[in-house]
């Protein structure tokens, strides 16, 4: 007669995940990278340096494509599109931000140092204050 349904389900689990093997890689690099990503950034804020550092490439896999620098000369942060960038996915983030020269200080200052990769770009002051005028009158915009 038939089997229990636990014994079905497990049988349709086993056979999506024997014929699409590639998602099931895809979707174990992607966590992989994502916590690669969040071990860095908890290192980061921890010591200030991190090793060893994600590439390019593992970044992009995670959806983290902001990188937030700071700039020891004008003390000023700044947040780059890791899209924008026109690198080898195998090039470390340090590498990236060593290449980097703030403008205020048309290079003179120190090398750029990492604060954080993020996965979203920054809020600006127009966004931030629509989403306080829109928590204030109820969801409604201005």
């Amino acid at each position: 007669m038939g089997g229990s349904r636990r014994n079905d389900n497990d049988r349709r689990r086993v056979a999506g995940i024997i014929e699409n093997p590639d998602v099931v890689v895809a979707e174990a690099e992607r966590r992989r990278c994502i916590e690669s990503v969040k071990a860095y950034n908890l290192q980061l804020k921890a010591w200030h340096e991190a090793e060893p550092c994600p590439s390019m490439g593992v970044a992009c896999i995670a959806g983290f494509g902001w990188m937030e620098v700071y700039c020891g000369g004008c003390r000023q942060v700044a947040s780059i599109d890791l899209a924008s960038l026109n690198v080898h996915p195998l090039t470390k983030v340090v590498n990236i931000a060593a290449r980097l020269r703030c403008e205020r200080c048309r290079g003179n200052g120190p090398t750029a140092k990492i604060l954080e990769l993020k996965a979203a770009p920054p809020e600006t002051v127009a966004d931030r204050y629509r989403r306080r005028w829109q928590a204030a009158n109820g969801g409604e915009s201005a």
